[in-house]
């Protein structure tokens, strides 16, 4: 539920992509999101995290490689924030025949965001870790995004309707203190606060 009082639902649909509603509790009626060019059909929905000027979808896919994206809603309008694609990149401890060759290196397998009030950052979880990042700024490439910490999480095998493992984290929340929650599939509830990571089974 955003401030207007519209409830955005995801769907996530493994390969087949995704899907958005946003429903008008006001009016009691559904309203038709601007996506633009974004490529709902390719990005499975993982959360909604708001600013004080925005909406913020993530998507994340694991389907033989991974990738994933970020989108801000200006009332209904899509901008795509980030956009993680896999990509040809050249291996530079390839040996022998192999040497000089590429390899698909797969791009951030977006999970859930959350965004912090008091610093004004929007944080996400990947395979790779928690990061945070100004949404006034241009956060197109990971290169502008710092990285807050690396957890380590186990993973489920397997999805349904995808070749690779579930999102391990579900939701991720601040407090009004500042203090971060995720909850993980597998191992607990994540509090993180002043630099210190712990876990709540």
């Amino acid at each position: 539920m955003d401030d207007h009082n519209r409830i955005w639902i995801g769907f996530g649909y493994g390969e087949w992509g995704g899907n958005l509603f946003v429903f008008d509790t006001g009016k009691r009626r559904f309203l038709r999101p601007k996506l633009y060019d974004y490529r709902i059909t390719l990005n499975p929905a993982q959360s909604f995290a708001q600013s004080d000027k925005n909406v913020f979808m993530t998507a994340g896919m694991a389907h033989f490689t991974t990738h994933g994206s970020i989108v801000a809603f200006d009332d209904l309008s899509a901008r795509v924030v980030l956009s993680s694609e896999a990509a040809w990149v050249p291996d530079t401890t390839a040996q022998g025949p192999f040497k000089g060759g590429k390899f698909l290196k797969g791009g951030e397998y977006i999970g859930p965001a959350a965004y912090n009030s008091q610093e004004k950052h929007l944080y996400f979880y990947s395979q790779n870790g928690i990061f945070k990042g100004t949404p006034d700024y241009d956060l197109t490439d990971m290169s502008k995004w710092a990285l807050v910490f690396k957890p380590s999480l186990r993973w489920t095998n397997g999805q349904k309707n995808a070749v690779g493992p579930a999102m391990n984290v579900l939701k991720m929340q601040f407090a009004p203190d500042g203090t971060l929650f995720f909850l993980t599939e597998q191992d607990g509830l994540g509090i993180y606060k002043d630099k210190t990571l712990r876990f709540v089974k």
